[in-house]
């Protein structure tokens, strides 16, 4: 009798989870899985198996762009919303002109729309909920309240400018904490602007009092935009104060105590301005916004109070008031460099550009603090090599800004000495280029500062260039900087310095044909052979040069050689024709005989060459320049020479021509085989 063996429990478990398993992969593949079953003779107690795992829920698509209610629901309300402050703009500007009402009457009737309008925002805000209608509504009435206050303020007199102060600020008020409860932008830009621009619209000078009330305006602007994370609006904060205080501070009127309290007291708010976000969400790193906004805040500061304190006590008061500020932003980067080492870095960077500024009110020379500049520069270069996550804004306030200090002040002593015969003009120059091209090579981990800092070498290498020569040299000058930069770019791959080398090139032969063989000297001669010689050499070494760093393209390179070859053969002309003149005048002159002549037979020449070796770029180019020679005959000799040398121009173009026809016919190229 044959025994059936029952399957043992261990094995009734691991297939009920392994049809467990196969359930859940059905689930969440939408693949029917095969049926997987047992036949146990007998039930037998199993594990009882987890339930299937959900299937992941599908990524809803993302809603497309409704056109019609981006048009009905934000663009007409606040294109309304705009409408309503024109129309009443409009409505006081037509209320004087025809003299409907009278002053109070216009002022009581724009701030009353204005109220209402306010009032609808509000209600519809509050009652219907969040739309876009209500924060336009909101806005344009809060802007119209503004704009009653400052026509019944400057225009028509009707309130006290003290009391137009208060009322703005009210509305200021008001609009604030509308915005904040709302958290509505617009609405928060509005107040904020209207704060800071309320002493301009209540007509008030920046005195003392007006300073007062813009400081707290500017502290209760920046507790908004701080709370509610508008980092935007800093830049506001930061500059419609100061186009009310800098001009008032340039007066004279003022004391040292005075000015040096506007400067610290707006200095710092525009700090918190700049960094309160930034220091509310704890963050390790200074964002763009931010560091412009301090590198700005650090600038007014510095200009603003070096001409202040200059005229009131003259160069040390100034110099000492840039001290002054750089040792505050080098406290600040002790104090923070712990918790906020980019931030640290920056003030270090400020401080730096501070002090480098310092030096030109202490009056130290104009050539050592262009040094000192540079070597500022070429330090900050250093350590964004070696500190790789130094971010871009800090490199662009540190290296930039002692770049573009040296850069104005080499500018300003151009201006002063002329670029020509003046050694401190020649020495600045190199200064700031070895600069730029220094601090461009320790940027090569920078593509972009690499490229803006080599060309700014190359371009001050060339005034460099200008100041120092003159005649030949520069021609020698810029022909050797083409092509030590075409082979830089050979061998770096460098697209800069080979389009530079290009340029340095372009200069050399401009001005070897504009000075030292210009191309009258092929009519009189009148050349100095020996620097028209040099001159064109170093042009023709220079173009090697390239053509030798674009090996890689034949044609190219085939080309910078027949530009060579050109410029060899206008060398040998413009001598030709020098030996040859003896003083004599163009009518008559055997030179130009001699030049035709010459012309002629380096095209027969060179059209040989071409045969025989089996080049057709050298048998086209002797043809062109046989054309040149017999359109020079035909046209010049034949109108300027006299009889006899006009007859020996024609005979010796047809015979050499006759030679070249006969080797033409004789050696022409056979289809048969190409050409090489």
């Amino acid at each position: 009798m044959t025994t059936t063996q029952l399957p043992s429990p261990d094995v009734e478990a691991r297939l009920a989870d392994l049809e467990t398993r196969l359930r859940t992969v059905e689930c969440r593949t939408g693949v029917p899985a095969p049926q997987v079953s047992a036949t146990p003779a007998t039930p037998a107690p199993s594990t009882p198996a987890p339930p299937p795992a959900p299937a992941a829920p599908a990524t809803p698509p993302r809603a497309a762009v409704d056109l019609e209610r981006l048009l009905g629901g934000r663009v007409l309300a606040w294109v309304g919303a705009v409408a309503v402050l024109a129309g009443l703009a409009l409505l006081f500007a037509l209320g004087v002109s025809e003299g409907w009402i009278d002053p109070s009457a216009r002022v009581t009737l724009g701030a009353g729309l204005s109220v209402l309008l306010v009032g609808a925002g509000v209600w519809l805000q509050e009652r219907r909920g969040r739309t876009d209608a209500a924060c336009a509504a909101a806005a344009a009435g809060f802007g119209g309240l503004f704009l009653a206050d400052t026509v019944a303020t400057r225009v028509y007199e009707l309130l006290d400018p003290v009391v137009g102060l208060m009322l703005a600020a009210c509305i200021a008020v008001a609009t604030a904490v509308v915005a904040i409860r709302w958290r509505a932008q617009v609405i928060g830009a509005v107040g904020i602007v209207g704060a800071l621009l309320a002493p301009i619209l209540a007509g008030l000078p920046f005195t003392g009092s007006t300073g007062v009330f813009l400081l707290i305006a500017a502290c209760g602007a920046t507790f908004v935009l701080v709370y509610e994370r508008w980092t935007w609006l800093a830049f506001a904060v930061l500059f419609i104060p100061a186009i009310q205080w800098a001009p008032e501070l340039l007066t004279g009127s003022w004391q040292a105590y005075g000015i040096a309290a506007v400067l610290l007291g707006f200095g710092a708010v525009n700090a918190a301005a700049a960094l309160g976000v930034d220091l509310r969400t704890r963050a390790l790193e200074v964002r763009t916004p931010s560091a412009y906004l301090l590198a700005c805040n650090s600038m007014v500061l510095a200009v603003v109070g070096a001409q202040a304190f200059w005229d009131l006590g003259g160069r040390d008061s100034s110099a000492l008031w840039l001290l002054g500020l750089a040792a505050a932003h080098v406290a600040v980067a002790f104090g923070v460099r712990i918790r906020a080492r980019e931030l640290s870095l920056l003030a270090i960077t400020m401080a730096t550009l501070l002090g480098n500024a310092a030096l030109v009110a202490a009056g130290l020379d104009t050539t050592l603090r262009i040094f000192v500049w540079a070597g500022s520069a070429v330090a900050m270069a250093v350590a964004a090599r070696h500190r790789k996550d130094i971010p871009g804004p800090l490199l662009a306030c540190g290296l930039g800004g002692q770049l573009a200090l040296a850069t104005v002040s080499t500018l300003l002593q151009i201006k002063a000495g002329g670029l020509q015969d003046d050694g401190e003009v020649i020495v600045a120059l190199a200064a700031l280029a070895a600069a730029c091209l220094v601090s461009g090579r320790l940027s090569s981990d920078r593509p972009h500062w690499r490229m803006v800092l080599d060309g700014a070498g190359l371009i001050v290498l060339a005034a460099l260039g200008l100041a120092a020569f003159d005649g030949v040299a520069l021609t020698l000058a810029w022909a050797g900087l083409a092509g030590t930069l075409a082979q830089v770019a050979r061998r770096q791959d460098d697209d800069l310095a080979f389009g530079a080398s290009w340029l340095f090139m372009g200069g050399a032969l401009i001005w070897c044909v504009v000075d030292q063989a210009p191309p009258t000297a092929l009519l009189d001669g009148g050349v100095k052979i020996l620097s028209a010689v040099v001159g064109l050499a170093a042009v023709a070494a220079a173009l090697i040069s390239i053509a030798r760093a674009t090996a890689h393209d034949r044609t190219e390179r085939d080309v910078l050689f027949a530009c060579v070859a050109g410029i060899v053969l206008y060398l040998a002309s413009v001598a030709l024709v020098a030996l040859t003149a003896s003083g004599q005048t163009v009518a008559g002159d055997s030179s130009q005989l001699a030049l035709s002549a010459f012309w002629t037979l380096t095209g027969v020449v060179a059209l040989v060459v071409g045969l025989k070796v089996r080049l057709k770029a050298v048998r086209l180019a002797a043809l062109a320049l046989l054309a040149l020679a017999i359109s020079k005959v035909f046209l010049f000799d034949l109108a300027t020479l006299d009889a006899l040398p006009r007859v020996g121009s024609f005979l010796a173009l047809g015979l050499l021509l006759l030679l070249a026809a006969f080797a033409y016919q004789r050696m022409r190229p056979d289809t048969a085989h190409a050409d090489g």
